[in-house]
């Protein structure tokens, strides 16, 4: 028996044990499961059941869709048609074609008969598409009226925890101080009179476009790195749950900064120099 497989019974067999043990103890002895809630309300706000429930799935949570989109659906399986018959209309440049001019296909019966199974396949999908949208419909209306009506709710402020999954509320106010005693720290923070981001913005232009002259960068990377429209750092909290009073990490968000494209650029053109292949990514 390999080490590998060796770990894997033991494993197994000591699992099979403990369960076994619970099984034999007295009543008064047997430890209840610890539940632990992915909401941590510290506002003064008292959620209700449907505000629990609405919110226990995440910030990350999608919900299903509730239209069915029938011209994306139509094209996606236009697009289908094209590629399994390998086959495309006559009059390739659509610019070309009246707006009521219809699509014309010359197909061989081979392609006849595959365009017919298709539409059978699609005349099927449509109608039970439909109903699983119109169930879940029903399911996720009161979701979507409670966050709605909590999002109304101007005193209390909703975000992730700083580690991980967990809803944090907490009242607009007390989270606002926070970030205020935060910015106050003029060993880290300086107050401006003005926002340097469009000078700052023009002078990396400038330098980039030194860069593409002397063919350091391509004129591709030019462009994907040039910044238009850039908008100064944005600053937010996340409450520290696991320790007293939950106190803010700051976060400086970079997106939509004149250097952001920038160092996404660098990122992958020295991708290639770490070594490490193992990371721990963050999970927000």
């Amino acid at each position: 028996m390999s080490i590998e497989k060796e770990i894997i019974w033991k494993e197994t067999h000591l699992k099979k044990l403990n369960a076994l043990r619970e099984l034999n103890l007295p009543l008064s002895n047997k430890r209840s499961p610890i539940y632990i809630s992915s909401i941590k309300n510290y506002s003064k706000r008292v959620l209700t059941i449907k505000e629990l429930l609405a919110l226990r799935y995440g910030l990350d949570y999608v919900l299903p869709i509730v239209t069915f989109d029938d011209e994306t659906f139509i094209a996606n399986i236009e697009t289908l048609f094209v590629n399994l018959i390998g086959h495309c209309p006559d009059k390739k440049d659509y610019d070309e074609c009246d707006i009521d001019e219809a699509i014309i296909y010359n197909l061989t019966p081979e392609q006849l008969f595959v365009a017919n199974r298709l539409r059978k396949h699609c005349d099927t999908f449509k109608p039970h598409a439909k109903k699983s949208i119109r169930r879940f419909k029903k399911q996720t209306d009161p979701i979507i009226k409670t966050l709605i009506n909590l999002s109304k709710d101007d005193s209390i402020y909703i975000t992730r925890a700083d580690k991980g999954g967990a809803v944090v509320i907490l009242d607009k106010l007390d989270y606002i101080n926070k970030m205020e005693k935060i910015l106050s720290d003029t060993r880290t923070f300086i107050r401006l009179d003005s926002d340097p981001t469009i000078q700052k913005e023009e002078r990396l232009q400038r330098k980039l476009l030194k860069l593409k002259d002397s063919d350091f960068i391509t004129e591709n990377e030019y462009y994907f790195a040039r910044p238009v429209g850039s908008q100064p750092g944005k600053a937010y909290g996340l409450p520290k749950i696991h320790k007293d009073c939950a106190p803010l990490r700051p976060i400086i968000s970079a997106c939509n900064t004149f250097s952001y494209k920038l160092s996404k650029l660098l990122a992958k053109k020295l991708k290639h120099l770490r070594t490490n292949p193992s990371i721990v990514t963050d999970t927000f």
